[in-house]
């Protein structure tokens, strides 16, 4: 975790930077970042359905940009982070919503009223399978009338662990391997949805190929962020892509205690 501790101590210029503490610390440009952004709080609302009565739980909420994104559709959102630094800077923010509360980790207790918890890009960082089961438990208990758990992770192919000067940064499980490990922290998936612009939307990954042209694009272009996410949701439907070779793919999974 001590990569997540370097990222919140940083101190990003502006809105825009502020994403490459939570998505990727070299997008520099910040228009990649701000169309992820998009894109998991486009997928998270498509599944969660918010609603004026929900209360919501963020495992590994960062900075609050989900947490703070929903709190406008629903009753409460709580979050919580590993990172004490993230969890300071949630509380200072000058634009936090009333109804969100965050906690340190060592300070979560029984949340009664929640009834949804989520996460985005975060069991990855588990190395240890039984240290993540053990934690799904865990957060199960602090949430006893959660009915529904929503996770989203990448998945491969096959089962590795990635390595970052030379530390282990992150496990790319299989959605078999998560199938198992969410059985043995007693959930089951009741849907799971592979999502792909990220790894094959033609317009992004256009924006990206090209690096010399896409350093030089002005960060104002960040209004057409939504345009191009929609372009290639609309090209992917149409079964029109580019597979990459060995590219992590998002998932969303649904789940219900057993």
């Amino acid at each position: 975790m001590n990569v997540w501790r370097e990222r919140a101590e940083q101190s990003p210029k502006d809105s825009v930077d502020s994403l490459r503490q939570v998505l990727d610390p070299l997008d520099f440009k910040g228009l990649k970042n701000l169309y992820i952004d998009y894109y998991f709080k486009y997928y998270i609302c498509k599944h969660l359905r918010p609603n004026p009565v929900d209360v919501l739980f963020e495992i590994g909420c960062g900075r609050g940009r989900l947490s703070e994104y929903l709190a406008s559709f629903v009753s409460h959102v709580y979050g919580v982070d590993l990172i004490d630094h993230f969890i300071a800077i949630c509380k200072e923010n000058p634009q936090k919503k009333p109804n969100t509360t965050y906690f340190n980790l060592s300070d979560l207790h029984p949340l009664e009223d929640v009834n949804k918890c989520f996460t985005v890009g975060v069991l990855m960082y588990f190395e240890n399978d039984e240290s993540l089961i053990q934690t799904l438990k865990t957060y199960q208990s602090f949430l006893p009338h959660a009915g529904s758990f929503y996770f989203l992770e990448q998945c491969e192919q096959q089962t590795k662990n990635k390595t970052l000067e030379g530390d282990f940064y992150a496990r790319y499980r299989t959605v078999k391997d998560y199938r198992r490990l969410f059985a043995k922290a007693g959930l089951r998936i009741s849907r799971l949805t592979v999502m792909g612009e990220r790894t094959y939307g033609p317009c992004l990954n256009a924006l990206l190929r090209y690096n010399f042209v896409y350093q030089r694009l002005p960060k104002a272009l960040h209004r057409i962020i939504p345009g191009l996410f929609h372009i290639d949701r609309f090209l992917l439907s149409l079964g029109r892509r580019r597979i990459l070779d060995a590219a992590p793919t998002d998932v969303l999974f649904q789940l219900e205690k057993v």
